[in-house]
């Protein structure tokens, strides 16, 4: 069986009574544990095969489906072509798009162009010339506002936020890297202080923080703060996996919609 990520799956086994005494708050706890079951991996036609099927079962032509994609790049300038290319084959425009560890500067951020899409880059860390960078693409139909507030670039996180004007409700994307040399618990602390700053929903924060959640070793803490801060994974399979390492959940997409 395959190892998987799902932290409500055991409260649902074990919590009968309260499920039935709080079943609207339950039910969208089972319904987020559903999603974390049903995860999976897909190739490309793969994923084009079940985003047809998705728009007959729905009559919906994928304009209305409200969708993020998440990526590490490893560095525009080696990947981002590459990734382009494959994104012109998935039959689905993404409402955003987040990238980790860009290695590219605000300055340059124009030179990679996504057709359909506006890019928003933050400023990457001085002292590094690779490894740093965090920036996000919004569908060109959605108009934005950079969150200065909760946008920032430090040795321990590096962060993006959006903020939607033209939508029936203000929607929120960010997307956050975590350093692995910066420090973990200044991380939590700060994360901490983005989540209280944020609205209690229409909130998606993707990102990469080179933190295992298929390990049980230091993830106890991650996931109370994200938890705690009502925020719930989307993924629960491997997401990293490169030749002689074991596979790994560190990249994910949470929501407190």
């Amino acid at each position: 069986m395959e190892l998987r990520y799902n932290p409500f799956e055991a409260w649902l086994e074990n919590e009968d009574e309260k499920h039935n005494e709080n079943e609207s708050y339950d039910q969208s706890i089972f319904e987020i544990s559903n999603i974390l079951n049903n995860c999976r991996t897909y190739s490309i036609k793969d994923l084009n095969n079940a985003l047809l099927t998705y728009c007959k079962a729905t009559a919906d032509n994928n304009e209305n489906l409200l969708s993020t994609l998440f990526l590490n790049i490893d560095g525009n300038s080696t990947n981002f072509d590459l990734f382009s290319a494959d994104l012109k084959n998935i039959r689905n425009k993404f409402c955003a798009i987040g990238f980790a560890e860009t290695n590219t500067h605000p300055n340059c951020g124009e030179t990679y162009i996504l057709p359909g899409y506006k890019g928003y880059y933050q400023v990457t860390r001085d002292e590094k010339q690779s490894g740093t960078g965090v920036s996000l693409y919004v569908h060109d139909s959605i108009n934005c506002t950079v969150m200065d507030n909760v946008s920032d670039c430090s040795t321990n996180i590096e962060t993006l936020f959006l903020k939607t004007t033209n939508t029936i409700e203000p929607l929120i994307f960010g997307v956050v890297y975590r350093p692995n040399d910066g420090d973990i618990d200044q991380f939590y602390e700060q994360i901490n202080e983005i989540f209280e700053t944020l609205p209690n929903s229409n909130v998606f924060v993707m990102g990469d923080f080179n933190i295992n959640l298929l390990s049980n070793a230091n993830c106890s803490k991650f996931e109370d703060c994200f938890l705690s801060g009502g925020y719930s994974p989307l993924i629960s399979t491997y997401t990293h996996e490169r030749p002689g390492t074991k596979k790994s959940c560190i990249d994910n997409i949470f929501t407190n919609s």
